[in-house]
């Protein structure tokens, strides 16, 4: 089934397209970040397609099993299909490495880091939604990603994203609405929304080419109640003060359920939490712009271990010239909070360099990037540093 439906998205062509407008982070975010008027006027089908390349050159680390080279790719693959000015189907299907667990405690196994090319790359299916709109209100139902911060946004440098993945909400199954009020140009454009969920476990959650998860149902993820008992609710609140200068403010609340009844006893509580937000464009001049990120996440029984307390803090900025060239400077932080496995702080620092090439008729975006990274864990009784340098080659259609 799988197959006949990608194969289907595939042989799909279109003109120039709604892909064009919307961002690369799934329904949801996407059409919460758009002005109240919504997109869809005439039966469409658009497709974006992005691929990275990277290469990390992990060169220094205090344990030896952290020193290792590896090239991996990524492809993201996005298909929108306007039925008519009211119903719409996405989908979003990624192929990247995949790590199950079984793999993670094989490697921990091993004395040294070992070099790795373009190691366990599967496919899924991270969204595949019905949209129906029907004035200013938005109705999702399906598989879809939550609207629960945006620092772990991967369209910014090379790995500052990495620390606040570690809260990103992907991969539910239920109905999301929300509402647009007012207008981002005036008086700001205002977003309310909520979502009931459940973890998607069993439908499209697994490879077709590899096990992602090897997480069994006494395990008791978060989130897993097959009821709808899982919930987000968000506000984004937008301004276009002109065109390159925009300010986005988002709050949003979280409650992942946990089955408790296959829970363990050090694992039998909800996971719930909040993010606030803000993304901040402002153009110095005709060749000089800023676009900073600031947030902060608050997550309490993380994975449903009872106060086990974490706390986030992100900022990145970057710093766009001349129109092709950027420099990214930024810092990501996790504390954690009676945490049973005694890791207390997990800082990451990040500057990169990059450069965009002007629009052709081969690609939308063709962007270079060239980063280093420092990186330091703080266990109880332990401090864990390691100094890394990487490339990345982001290549982006739309057709």
């Amino acid at each position: 089934m799988i197959r006949v439906f990608l194969i289907f998205i595939l042989l799909l062509v279109s003109n120039k397209s709604i892909a064009d407008e919307l961002s690369n982070f799934g329904v949801l975010k996407s059409l919460t970040n758009k002005d109240a008027e919504f997109l869809y006027f005439k039966p469409k089908i658009s497709n974006r397609i992005i691929i990275d390349l990277n290469y990390d050159n992990n060169y220094q680390s205090s344990d030896r099993r952290n020193e290792f080279q590896e090239s991996s790719g990524k492809i993201r693959y996005f298909n929108n299909i306007n039925f008519n000015n009211y119903f719409a189907l996405n989908s979003y299907i990624k192929v990247q490495k995949i790590d199950n667990n079984n793999e993670i405690r094989k490697r921990n196994l091993s004395t040294n880091g070992g070099d790795r090319t373009f190691e366990n790359m599967g496919s899924y299916i991270e969204e595949i939604n019905l949209n129906y709109k029907y004035k200013n209100n938005n109705l999702i139902i399906g598989k879809f990603n939550l609207d629960f911060g945006s620092a772990w946004r991967w369209d910014r440098g090379l790995w500052i994203h990495n620390v606040a993945e570690e809260y990103k909400q992907t991969e539910k199954i239920g109905i999301a609405d929300f509402i647009k009020i007012g207008n981002s140009k005036k008086t700001g454009q205002y977003n309310f929304g909520y979502s009931l969920f459940t973890n998607d476990r069993k439908n499209f959650d697994n490879s077709i080419m590899a096990n992602r998860d090897s997480a069994h149902k006494s395990d008791a993820n978060v989130g897993d109640t097959r009821s709808l008992k899982s919930y987000n609710i968000f506000l984004e609140v937008n301004f276009n003060f002109s065109k390159k200068e925009k300010l986005n403010y988002h709050f949003s609340y979280i409650n992942l359920a946990i089955n408790k009844r296959n829970a363990p006893l050090n694992r039998n509580s909800d996971q719930h939490g909040l993010t606030a937000g803000m993304n901040y464009k402002f153009p110095v001049s005709d060749n000089f712009e800023l676009d900073g990120i600031l947030e902060y996440a608050d997550i309490k029984n993380f994975a449903g271990s009872k106060n086990h307390n974490q706390k986030y803090y992100s900022f990145n900025l970057i710093n766009r010239f001349y129109n092709n060239y950027n420099i990214l400077v930024g810092n990501s932080m996790v504390k954690n909070f009676n945490n049973p496995n005694n890791l207390l702080k997990r800082n990451l620092s990040e500057i990169s360099l990059g450069y965009e090439f002007d629009k052709s008729n081969f690609f939308d975006n063709l962007t270079m990037q060239l980063g280093w990274k420092i990186e330091k864990v703080d266990f109880v009784s332990t401090v864990l540093k390691q100094n890394s340098y990487g490339f990345l080659a982001r290549y982006t259609k739309s057709f």
